[in-house]
């Protein structure tokens, strides 16, 4: 089991924090994937870990990076972004890059009293089937390229009703049904409260399959990010997660807000874990 945090994009010019951090009792550091080429990134990344021994972790782009989408050029330039994001990873020496899955690209949804709702319901469900395979071909591309640069590959679960792959059923089903290689499931807790599922849900369903975390909380209604304070009530899943998999990584995802709300966290974590 490893404790980690998601690094702001400046850190690397305060390699102080990190060594924070690794005092204590953090050993994994998740960085974003930079826009392009990046030599002085990849160079301070591997000294930083190097010097502390962080495992590290790559959050993949995901903004206007869609892997599900209808449009086959899309779904291409998307996987290209991601390749170069494990690249990336491979430079600085990253064992796990983390991608989000897509959307269906609809986002115009009528209220159910409308009159058409019906209708517009049942197109939408559709798309969705057709997206979600879209997506999962995606990511199995995607896990092939990088077994390749020796480095693993996770989708997270969303949230939003227009994204795919956002329930516990439709995550297990997707490795049920498919073949993915180098694939594994990273399970952001608090996206299961803002999609009405319990994080201990994805636990029971998926098992061993979740490699890697996001933790964090919100208030179930907004992504908000939220650090974890002594209401968080995360710790069946937890446990029962790291019964499944003890190698996995127990990730603090914040904004980039202070220093504190990471070491006031990971005891609150621990004793999630107790």
């Amino acid at each position: 089991m490893h404790f980690g945090f998601r690094a702001p994009h400046n850190w690397t010019d305060r390699p102080q924090n990190a060594r924070a951090l690794k005092d204590a009792g953090f050993d994994w550091m998740e960085v974003d994937a930079p826009e392009g080429e990046d030599p002085r990134l990849v160079s301070a990344m591997r000294h930083l870990a190097a010097e502390t021994g962080f495992h590290l972790s790559v959050h993949g782009h995901f903004v206007d990076v869609n892997l599900s989408s209808s449009n086959a050029a899309v779904r291409d330039n998307a996987i290209a972004i991601i390749q170069r994001d494990v690249d990336f990873a491979s430079q600085i020496g990253a064992g796990l890059v983390v991608v989000h899955p897509g959307d269906i690209g609809w986002f115009d949804f009528l209220p159910p009293e409308h009159p058409d709702h019906a209708e517009a319901q049942g197109i939408i469900d559709q798309l969705r089937v057709h997206c979600t395979a879209k997506a999962v071909d995606s990511i199995s591309r995607c896990g092939r390229y990088a077994a390749d640069k020796g480095v693993r590959l996770v989708f997270e679960n969303m949230y939003c009703p227009w994204d795919v792959l956002v329930t516990p059923e439709d995550v297990s089903q997707a490795f049920r049904q498919n073949e993915l290689a180098n694939v594994g499931f990273i399970l952001d807790f608090g996206h299961s409260l803002v999609a009405g599922c319990r994080p201990e849900q994805f636990v029971k369903a998926l098992g061993g399959r979740i490699w890697h975390t996001h933790i964090h909380q919100n208030d179930g209604k907004y992504d908000v990010h939220r650090p974890l304070d002594e209401s968080c009530d995360y710790g069946p899943a937890l446990r029962d997660l790291v019964r499944d998999n003890p190698d996995v990584a127990l990730l603090i995802e914040l904004p980039p807000r202070s220093l504190d709300e990471y070491l006031t966290g990971l005891p609150i974590l621990k004793r999630q874990l107790a």
